[in-house]
């Protein structure tokens, strides 16, 4: 019997959790989901964001 297709990799995830602690986010957890999503729960409380960290454009839509 054959494998079935991989939706994500480990370095998917990898790059993801790399790329929302280099924005300064801290990770509450991971959830994978099994279509292939890989959600990322960000801890508001404790992020380093700050609003003078904010750039002038967010705001704008």
């Amino acid at each position: 019997m054959s494998r079935k297709k991989q939706l994500f990799t480990q370095n998917d995830v990898a790059k993801a959790v790399r790329g929302a602690l280099k924005a300064g986010l801290l990770l509450q957890r991971i959830e994978l989901a099994s279509d292939g999503k890989i959600l990322l729960f960000i801890d508001h409380s404790k992020s380093e964001i700050s609003v003078a960290d904010q750039n002038e454009w967010d705001a704008v839509r």
